[in-house]
C-alpha cells in the first residue's frame, strides 16, 4: 500500500565546522538532505558551550556522509541564502521553514543559557562596610528585560 509520501533516505553524516577561534568541532546527525545535516549539526553545536562563535561567511561546514564515506562542503553564506529563498515545492518551502525554526530555537537556547549569563551580588545589609555578598544569583536578562534567576 503506497500512502503519497516519497520515500525518505536517512543517512548518518560525521559535520565539522571550525568557530572564529579556529577550533573544529565535529558532531553525528541523521539527516535526509545535505542541508538539513547542516541545520541539525549547526543546532547541535550551539546549545554546546565548549563550541565558539561560527562565522556566517565564508566557514566551511563538511559533511562526511556514511556509508560508503561522500563529503560534501557548503560556505555558511550559501547555507544561509538557500535558508532564506523561498522554497519552489511544497516539501522545500516545509524543510525550509523547519531548519529554520530548528536553528531559531538553537540560537534562542543558547543566548539564555550561554550567551547572556549574568550574576547578580546582592549585599549584606548587617556589613557595615559593605564588603561582604549575603547572597548570589545566577540569572539572564528575557525579552521584557526582567531578571530570570536560574
Amino acid at each position: 500500500m503506497r500512502l503519497g509520501f516519497p520515500c525518505v533516505n536517512l543517512r548518518t553524516c560525521k559535520v565539522s565546522v571550525t568557530d572564529i577561534q579556529d577550533v573544529e568541532h565535529s558532531v553525528e546527525v541523521t539527516a535526509a538532505t545535505l542541508y538539513e545535516a547542516v541545520a541539525t549539526a549547526l543546532a547541535a553545536l550551539q546549545q554546546d558551550n565548549w563550541v565558539g562563535e561560527i562565522d556566517r561567511g565564508l566557514t566551511t561546514v563538511t559533511v562526511v556522509v556514511q556509508p560508503p564515506p561522500v563529503r560534501h562542503e557548503v560556505k555558511m553564506k550559501d547555507f544561509l541564502s538557500w535558508l532564506g529563498r523561498q522554497g519552489e515545492s511544497p516539501a522545500e518551502i516545509i524543510l525550509r521553514e523547519k531548519l529554520g525554526k530548528m536553528l531559531g530555537r538553537a540560537n534562542e537556547a543558547r543566548k539564555r543559557i550561554f550567551g547572556e549569563i549574568l550574576v547578580a551580588c546582592v549585599p549584606d545589609t548587617n556589613d557595615s562596610q559593605a564588603n561582604r555578598v549575603a547572597s548570589i544569583h545566577i540569572g539572564y536578562v528575557d525579552e521584557r528585560a526582567r531578571f530570570i534567576d536560574t
